[in-house]
């Protein structure tokens, strides 16, 4: 529970900070590339995949929320998708995720792959 409170904690930092996208459209629109992505449970196997080459194209980490939803971890139920820009706060999301059982990688690499 502590390591889920730390990354809504993150999470709360980069949305305060501007540096985090809603939603799937708002990530592939996005100039610069992400440092991070991270998916609900719920997102659709359609919208899961367009995540994947997402994740491909800014060369970054896609973490899936299986055991805590996403939306309720930043306040926002209808969220089911987030793309963080800020590599720092990225790590650190990271790290935190990858001691946690209710966080899955989809694709784990580096963080500011491409950049």
């Amino acid at each position: 529970m502590q390591t889920n409170g730390k990354i809504e904690s993150y999470l709360g930092f980069c949305i305060k900070a501007g540096k985090a996208a809603l939603g799937l459209d708002r990530a592939e629109a996005l100039r610069r590339p992400a440092a991070l992505l991270m998916a609900d449970k719920e997102l659709s196997e359609g919208s899961l995949k367009r995540a994947a080459r997402l994740a491909e194209k800014f060369d970054c980490p896609l973490i899936l929320c299986e055991g805590a939803s996403l939306g309720q971890m930043i306040h926002r139920p209808a969220c089911k998708f987030l793309a963080v820009s800020e590599k720092h706060l990225a790590a650190a999301i990271v790290a935190s995720a990858e001691s946690d059982e209710k966080f899955r990688f989809l694709r784990k690499v580096g963080i500011g792959g491409n950049r």
